[in-house]
């Protein structure tokens, strides 16, 4: 249910920052973004309490949300580039990234049948996508050598992957509403 919740919101949330990416500067469509979302961190850190942190938090919450930062600012870059439908395929590519580095990196032992799962499901956002969007299954990917949103949706997928590990870390270390606060 919360996984529904979170796509549905991240949906809504890159429709909005498209739409702003055309009005306003993408930089402070993105800096709009992260103050938006602060007093609803902090009143839910307020709420459960403020925990005890270590100095590998720290470390972990700053690359976090650097990187969390640069991956929206290029999604900001591709959604004002290019349309949304192309976009949002190529962007859904940081779910194969994440995988990839919770295996490599966490050493996560994932099921065949989690990661067919994955696949399946990012093939099928995929091919939803595009064919909303009336162009060839390939179009994404030779839209990569001429469309500069569509490089800008990859590197923000390759740029969000890492966050989340780093997000995940710091989840395991304290509750999950710390984290969202101090990476915003």
């Amino acid at each position: 249910t919360l996984a529904l919740l979170s796509a549905v919101s991240s949906l809504a949330r890159n429709v909005v920052m498209k739409d702003l990416g055309h009005k306003l500067d993408e930089y402070v469509n993105v800096l709009g973004r992260f103050i938006f979302i602060l007093p609803f961190a902090f009143a839910a850190t307020l709420y459960h309490g403020i925990p005890e942190v270590s100095a590998i938090y720290w470390i972990y919450s700053a690359l976090g949300g650097l990187l969390v930062a640069i991956s929206t600012m290029f999604l900001s870059k591709a959604l004002k580039y290019s349309q949304i439908s192309l976009t949002v395929a190529l962007w859904k590519l940081n779910i194969i990234f994440a995988l990839l580095l919770e295996i490599f990196w966490l050493g996560a032992d994932i099921a065949p049948l989690g990661i067919a799962g994955v696949l399946v499901t990012v093939a099928g956002m995929y091919l939803l996508n595009i064919s909303k969007a009336h162009v060839s299954i390939w179009q994404p990917f030779t839209l990569l050598f001429e469309d500069r949103g569509m490089r800008y949706a990859v590197l923000s997928a390759l740029f969000l992957a890492p966050s989340f590990m780093f997000f995940k870390l710091e989840v395991d270390m304290t509750d999950p509403y710390f984290p969202a606060f101090t990476n915003y």
